[in-house]
């Protein structure tokens, strides 16, 4: 029985083939267990990547959101310092509305600081399950230390060859009757 390994493009493995019919190397179930754990390979990998991609847009978020609350504080200074001029700093202003603009402004700044302490608290919040779930990821990723092997039992000695029984050989027929 000849057998020949064929090459063709369509058998993943090689095929072997027996008298004419082409036989596929390997077994459905092989096929099987090969296909799930690259799709399993892929999927994570796939997460992996999503969360390292979901970590890099908070990131970036995060900085967006501190340039920003610093263009803004600037801009709050400075109206702040136009309306203090234009009121608190006025001759026209009355005690009591002095007291409301500084109370305001006071108001506005601890409202911002307020605002930024929670943003950032929430930043570090979503980084931190982020990096958690980036971290049991890659611990999945990595292979898992081979078990302790059970210690190999030492082969058995071999036994020594059976003597063979000698047992006395039976009388001849004629030996063991008494001549008449």
């Amino acid at each position: 029985m000849a057998e020949v390994k064929s090459n063709s493009p369509s058998s993943k493995g090689g095929s072997v083939k027996k008298k004419g019919v082409i036989i596929p190397m390997f077994t459905a179930k092989k096929q099987k267990k090969a296909v799930q754990k690259k799709v399993k390979a892929l999927s994570d990998n796939t997460v992996r990547r999503a969360t390292k991609l979901a970590l890099n847009l908070v990131d970036f978020q995060k900085t967006t959101f501190d340039n920003t609350i610093r263009v803004f504080t600037a801009l709050q200074e400075q109206t702040e310092k136009l309306i203090q001029e234009l009121t608190v700093k006025s001759t026209w202003m009355p005690k009591e509305g002095k007291k409301v603009v500084e109370e305001w402004i006071k108001t506005v700044n601890r409202s911002r600081n307020d605002f930024k302490k929670t943003m950032d608290r929430s930043f570090d919040l979503i980084s931190a399950y982020l990096k958690r779930v980036q971290e049991d990821e890659s611990a999945k990723a990595k292979p898992a230390k081979p078990k302790a092997k059970a210690k190999v039992k030492a082969k058995a000695k071999p036994r020594a060859k059976a003597k063979a029984k000698v047992r006395p050989k039976a009388p001849a027929p004629s030996e063991s009757l008494p001549s008449m």
